[in-house]
């Protein structure tokens, strides 16, 4: 359960505008004729669109405690965040961007890793109709270079009836380490620009 709440703070990291923490040395960002991100742990390596700027690192500590605020008022429960290691954020606009975070993952201290993603899509669910915000979910596996992410998508509805925002969180487990990436669009340019990003990143074996 703990591991829920944790991926709730993080989702809603995303939601409030998420950025990057510099002080883990197990990443690296390379500068080329593009931005590319690399980290060890995972093998993990995207590039960065152009058009797009990391995520100033001032706005983590704001941006957490929003998630964590997020989490207590509607399970009342607190939630540490020291084991989150933020990895790579990049933004186009506060509604355009990219979030990613790693976290180890013990199974007898988490419990099962396909069943802590389901409650959690539930709770984010929950969290979303306690504030009266009309969504449309969806789930479903997607396979990132032979990875398999737990993908839950959310549209949200604006008091007009409109599509105002989206929202896609990917799950997968690698090497021990669960790897989160939450990311938002208003817009088909930039959904395609985002989850291209993704989908064309790389892990090594």
């Amino acid at each position: 359960m703990r591991s829920n709440f944790i991926k709730i703070l993080l989702f809603f990291t995303c939601f409030t505008l998420s950025c990057r923490n510099d002080k883990k040395p197990v990443q690296a960002l390379v500068k080329d004729d593009a931005q590319q991100y690399y980290n060890a742990v995972i093998g993990w390596r995207i590039d960065v669109p152009q058009g797009y700027r990391q995520t100033h690192e001032n706005s983590l500590k704001l941006n957490d405690e929003n998630g964590k605020n997020a989490v207590k008022q509607n399970y009342n429960t607190e939630v540490e965040t020291d084991s989150i290691i933020h990895l790579i954020s990049f933004q186009k606009n506060q509604f355009n961007l990219f979030d990613s975070t790693l976290k180890k993952f013990d199974a007898k201290r988490d419990g099962d890793y396909l069943k802590n993603n389901v409650a959690t899509q539930k709770m984010l669910y929950d969290i979303y109709a306690a504030q009266k915000i009309k969504i449309d979910t969806a789930s479903f596996i997607q396979k990132i270079a032979d990875v398999p992410f737990q993908v839950f998508n959310i549209k949200i509805y604006g008091p007009n009836g409109g599509i105002v925002m989206q929202q896609q969180m990917y799950a997968a487990l690698i090497k021990g380490y669960d790897l989160g990436i939450n990311i938002s669009f208003n817009n088909e340019v930039d959904k395609d620009v985002l989850l291209n990003a993704l989908k064309t990143s790389t892990f090594e074996k």
